[in-house]
C-alpha cells in the first residue's frame, strides 16, 4: 500500500509543476492527493469492491471536499487537488482504442456495428465523476464564498489605507463578494 502511494509522487509532483502551484503548496496539495488515491486504492480492493462508477463518484466526492478545505484554509483553488485526481482516474490507452475502433466500425461499409459498451463505461465514467465533483462543491460553496468576501474587503481595506487608491473610497463588500465603490466629493 505504501508503495502504491510513493510510486504516485512523482506524478503528482509533475502535476503541481504544469498548474502552477508554488513549492511552498506543494506537500498539502501532495498530501491531499495522496489520500484521495489512498481512497479510491480502499475501495477498489477492499473484501467488499464498490462497482466502478460508484467508487469514482465517492473519490471525487472526498478529493473535491479535500480540495475545498485546502482552498478554504489556505486561499489556493481546489483545482490543484481536483485536476490531478481526475487525470489519475481518468481512462487509459484502452478505453481510447475502444473508442477509436468503435468509430472505425461505425464508419460508412463497416461489416459489423460498432460495439457499445467502450462509449457507456466512458459515459458512467464522466457521470460519476460530475456527480462526486458537484456534490462535494455544492456542500463547500457557501463556505468559499464567504471566505472569499472577507479575504477581499481585507485586501479592500488594506489597500484603501494605502497610496495605491485614488479619488474612489472603497466601502464594504456585500455578501455576494461585489465590491461597492463610492466617489468622494
Amino acid at each position: 500500500l505504501l508503495q502504491n502511494g510513493l510510486q504516485l509522487v512523482p506524478l503528482e509532483v509533475s502535476f503541481f509543476v504544469l498548474l502552477g502551484v508554488s513549492v511552498r503548496e506543494m506537500p498539502s496539495a501532495a498530501g491531499l492527493l495522496l489520500l484521495t488515491m489512498l481512497l479510491q486504492f480502499f475501495l477498489s480492493h477492499s473484501a467488499l469492491p464498490l462497482p466502478g462508477p460508484v467508487s469514482n463518484a465517492a473519490t471525487l466526492f472526498v478529493g473535491t471536499a479535500l480540495g475545498c478545505a485546502h482552498e478554504y484554509v489556505h486561499g489556493t483553488s481546489h483545482l490543484i487537488v481536483l485536476l490531478p485526481t481526475i487525470v489519475l482516474l481518468a481512462p487509459g490507452a484502452t478505453v481510447l482504442k475502444a473508442v477509436l475502433a468503435s468509430i472505425d466500425a461505425s464508419a460508412p461499409g463497416a461489416a459489423e456495428p460498432p460495439p457499445t459498451d467502450a462509449w457507456f463505461e466512458l459515459l458512467m465514467l464522466a457521470v460519476s465523476f460530475a456527480v462526486g465533483e458537484a456534490i462535494a462543491h455544492h456542500l463547500w460553496a457557501p463556505a468559499l464564498s464567504r471566505r472569499a468576501a472577507a479575504r477581499a474587503e481585507a485586501t479592500a481595506v488594506a489597500l484603501s489605507d494605502s497610496k495605491a487608491v485614488c479619488p474612489v473610497r472603497l466601502a464594504r463588500i456585500v455578501a455576494v463578494g461585489v465590491p461597492v465603490a463610492e466617489t468622494l466629493e
